[in-house]
Order: structure tokens, then sequence, then C-alpha cells
């Protein structure tokens, strides 16, 4: 298996599952994740980095300028 500069090999156990832990790769892409067995698979464009979720109710309304340290989180934004 291969994602952008990292390679890593594994094992297939009695219940067909696989395991592959990569080293830290810095956030970004595109890049292509190659899978290879018997047969091989390809995936293009591929990123990686945080991925933050927000939800709440349409009605619902939160400034980050009520927020702690509004200024702080406003400057790093």
């Amino acid at each position: 298996m291969s994602l952008a500069s990292l390679q890593a090999a594994a094992s297939v156990a009695a219940d067909s599952t696989w395991h592959i832990r990569l080293g830290a790769l810095k956030a970004g892409g595109p890049h292509q994740l190659t899978i290879e067995g018997d047969g091989r698979v390809a995936i293009e464009d591929v990123l990686n980095g945080e991925v933050w979720i927000g939800s709440g109710q349409s009605n619902m309304q939160w400034t980050v300028s009520f927020s702690d340290s509004a200024s702080a989180e406003i400057a790093a934004a």
C-alpha cells in the first residue's frame, strides 16, 4: 500500500481483515492511494488533514464574537 511518499505492507488475517498504520503526512494533497494484492486499486485525489464538522439547528445562532477568546479565535482563522 502506498499513499503519497509513504509505503507499508500488511498480511491478511483469517477473517479477511487487514490493518496498516502509516506515519505522519502533512495536510494536503491531492495524493494517490494505491493498494496491491491479487489485484491493484488506485484511488486518485485523496486529501488528508483535519476534518471539522459543525452542526446545529437552522435557527441556532452563535457568532464567534460571543466565544471565549474571540479576538484570538478570529486572528487564528
